[in-house]
C-alpha cells in the first residue's frame, strides 16, 4: 500500500516517536506556494499558503544564451514578477552586466526567455567575486509598481538599478553613495 500522506504541518516540541505521519521536526526542501497556481503551470483554487515539498528541478524551455556569455556570479529571483536576475562575469569586460529570465512575459518579447537588462564595463565584477541583491518593489507612475535591484560583490561599491528604465534606456545605474 502506498501511502501518500506528505508531511505540512511543522511541530518541533513533539517527540519523534509521537509525531503523526502529516508533521515534520523543521521545514527544509519545501515551499510555501505564493499564488494560485500549481507547480506544472495549471491553475487551480486554494494552493495559496500551502507547504509542498520541494520537486527539484525542472527543464524549461527557451534558448541557452546566458552560457556563451559568462560566469553567474549571483542571482535574485523576483516572485512577483516571475523573472530572476542574475549577475554575470565575463571575459569581455562590456558583457558584464545584469541579465534576466523571463517566465511570465514580464518584459514583453515571450516566456522563458532571457534578456540582457544593462551590461557595462563599469561593474568590474572579478571571475570569483559573488554578487548578493535584492529586490524592492516601488510605486511609479500611475501606481503601478517599480522593481528596483540592490546589489554588492563586497569590492566595488552597492548599485542600484531601476529595471524598466534600463531597459527603456532612460536611466543608467547609480552607485549608491551616502547621504543620497
Amino acid at each position: 500500500m502506498i501511502e501518500k500522506l506528505l508531511p505540512r504541518i511543522l511541530n518541533s516540541s513533539s517527540d519523534n516517536r509521537l509525531k503523526k505521519k502529516t508533521e515534520m521536526n523543521d521545514a527544509f526542501n519545501v515551499v510555501v506556494t505564493e499564488d494560485f497556481e500549481d507547480f506544472d503551470g495549471s491553475t487551480s483554487t486554494g494552493n495559496e499558503g500551502v507547504l509542498k515539498p520541494v520537486k527539484g528541478n525542472k527543464a524549461q524551455p527557451g534558448d541557452d544564451s546566458l552560457n556563451d556569455i559568462g560566469r553567474v556570479l549571483g542571482s535574485v529571483s523576483d516572485a512577483r514578477t516571475g523573472v530572476v536576475y542574475f549577475f554575470v562575469f565575463s571575459q569581455t569586460a562590456a558583457e558584464q552586466g545584469v541579465y534576466a529570465y523571463d517566465t511570465t512575459n514580464y518584459f514583453g518579447g515571450g516566456s522563458y526567455r532571457y534578456r540582457r537588462i544593462y551590461a557595462t564595463s563599469e561593474f568590474n565584477f572579478q571571475q570569483d567575486s559573488v554578487v548578493q541583491g535584492d529586490i524592492v518593489h516601488v510605486s511609479g507612475e500611475g501606481g503601478e509598481f517599480r522593481p528596483i535591484l540592490y546589489f554588492t560583490d563586497n569590492v566595488n561599491e552597492p548599485r542600484k538599478l531601476d529595471v524598466l528604465r534600463c531597459i527603456s534606456g532612460e536611466f543608467l545605474i547609480d552607485p549608491m553613495t551616502k547621504g543620497q
